[in-house]
Parts: structure tokens; sequence; C-alpha cells
């Protein structure tokens, strides 16, 4: 073994990632308003739905790692104020629907109607 391995500490493949993690999750107020600031600045467009369908996912789930874990609702109603005026109708049809407002409603909802062309 060359000498410089020896001065090296040994860790597990685990012990990197949660450390990793931790660095990158950070509870801290300024990592959580980043963290809740770029869900806030996400944007819809309406030739890009599954990406935003993506980066809306990919943000909630940011936010509940640094300890941000809103209710449902309060998310699905953010992301509503997302649409543009053009999805006016859609975004009523979701908020008066008989079903439980949840982001996944919301997102595939939304998903639905951009398959089928609608507005």
């Amino acid at each position: 073994m060359p000498p410089f391995l020896a001065t090296i500490p040994s860790y597990s493949s685990k012990e990197i990632w949660k450390a990793v993690k931790e660095r990158f999750t950070s509870s801290q107020s300024s990592n959580r308003a980043r963290i809740f600031n770029d869900f806030l600045y996400l944007t819809f467009k309406e030739d890009a739905v599954n990406s935003f369908i993506t980066e809306v996912q990919v943000s909630i789930k940011k936010m509940i790692d640094v300890g941000i874990d809103l209710p449902q609702d309060l998310l699905a109603y953010l992301v509503l104020f997302k649409f543009p005026a053009s999805l006016q109708l859609l975004k009523r049809q979701i908020m008066h629907s008989d079903k439980d407002l949840k982001v996944e409603f919301t997102l595939w909802t939304v998903q639905s109607c951009s398959l089928l062309g609608e507005k």
C-alpha cells in the first residue's frame, strides 16, 4: 500500500453519503430561505409542462429535506398560482374539484390536459 493511503481516514460509502447529504440539506435559515425561494420562483411554461412538473417535485423534495413541510393544499395553491392566465379555467376546475387539493392531483391534472391539448 502506498504510504499516503495510510494517512487518509477510511469511511464507508454510507458515511460519505450521509456527510454529503447533511452538507447540502443544511437546515440553516439561509439555506431554507434559498430553497423556498427557488420553489416560489419556479415558472410555468406551457411548452414545457413535464419539465415544470419535475421542477416542482424536486423543489418540494428539497424543501422537505431541510424541514419545510407545508400542508399539501397550501403547496397545491402555490403551484396553481404559477399557471398563466391561459389556464385560468383549468385552475378553477382544480380548485373547485371534489377531490382533496394536493400537489400530486394538481400536477396530474395539468399534465393530462397538456397531453390532450386542452386549456
